[in-house]
Order: structure tokens, then sequence, then C-alpha cells
């Protein structure tokens, strides 16, 4: 998959159908491009469900659980195998 960046344009000032759809295919797209590239799925193993950390001291092992917890919600929505 190249690489790309992805701009949605400015929001607009009030609601715009069109401006919303246009976000919510791009978002689907994406969504459809990483579930095409993630064949294998993620596995994670000894991991505490962490939503919240303290950036001004947390450790490389609360980042890991938070990242496993993310792997999780993901999987349960879908995202991911």
């Amino acid at each position: 998959m190249a690489k790309r960046g992805l701009f949605l344009g400015s929001a607009p000032t009030e609601y715009d159908e069109r401006y919303t759809n246009d976000v919510s295919s791009k978002v689907e797209e994406i969504v459809r491009q990483l579930s095409l590239v993630n064949k294998e799925p993620y596995v994670t193993s000894n991991s505490t469900d962490t939503r919240t950390y303290d950036v001004s001291t947390t450790t490389l092992t609360e980042l890991a659980n938070v990242v496993a917890t993310l792997i999780a919600d993901l999987k349960n929505r879908g995202v991911l195998k």
C-alpha cells in the first residue's frame, strides 16, 4: 500500500452533510485498507486492561498495557483480527 497523506479539509462552521459523508467515506476506506494489510492476527499476552496513564511518569509496561488494551478493543469492534 502506498503511503499517502490524509486530508479531510477544514471543518465547516455549520453541519454539512456532504462534508460528513466525505469524512465518513475516507475513514471507511482507511479501515478497509488496514484490514487488507492486517492478515496476521495481533496476539497479546500477560496484559492488564489500561486506558489511562500519567504521561509524566508512565513506564514502558504501562504503555505496553495501553497498546494491548487498544488492540483488544479494536479486535472486539472487528477492526483487527
